[in-house]
């Protein structure tokens, strides 16, 4: 997080006006606790490589989240998948070493789906506050890592000792 606010603070003209513009216009990323469906890591080659053709990720990404036999993005009218393009766009890259060339890539490969998603990001990237690119970012990351999650929320509280004081 404070990589996000370092961001902020650098684009300012002032260290006050840096620190109320990540404090007022942070965005919030919530964090659950708690998961229980999983001890260990899943095998590895399910995802493609870094270096696979876009297309063959965004059609790994679109398959994520769409319950068996569902009929999400089959036409014109259909419900997207979870992970269409513009949510691809914000995941994969994030994940590469060099964000700007894996971004570059999804846009020369496919220009028609990445060309306005790449304009947007970039606009916002380019605002005092990201708040467009930050609020995206965050939404899609939280519904990838929650995603055929199962989560207690009860898991890490515990019974609170209280005190009888006498005055």
């Amino acid at each position: 997080m404070d990589a996000w606010k370092t961001v902020k603070l650098k684009k300012t003209q002032t260290t006050s006006g840096g620190e109320i513009i990540a404090t007022v216009y942070g965005t919030d990323w919530p964090v659950r606790l708690g998961r229980q469906d999983s001890s260990e890591a899943a095998p590895a080659g399910r995802i493609p490589n870094d270096d696979a053709p876009v297309a063959e990720i965004v059609s790994f990404m679109k398959k994520l989240g769409v319950k068996g036999g569902g009929s999400a993005g089959a036409g014109p009218f259909a419900p997207k998948p979870p992970f269409w393009e513009r949510p691809t766009f914000f995941m994969w890259p994030a994940a590469q070493s060099d964000v700007q060339v894996a971004e570059a890539r999804f846009v020369s490969e496919m220009p028609d789906a990445f060309r306005g998603v790449k304009s947007d990001c970039d606009r916002s990237r380019n605002t005092l506050t990201r708040t467009d690119y930050e609020v995206e970012f965050i939404n899609t990351f939280t519904k990838l890592t929650a995603m055929g999650a199962n989560f207690n929320p009860s898991a890490y509280l515990h019974p609170e000792t209280t005190l009888q004081l006498k005055f």
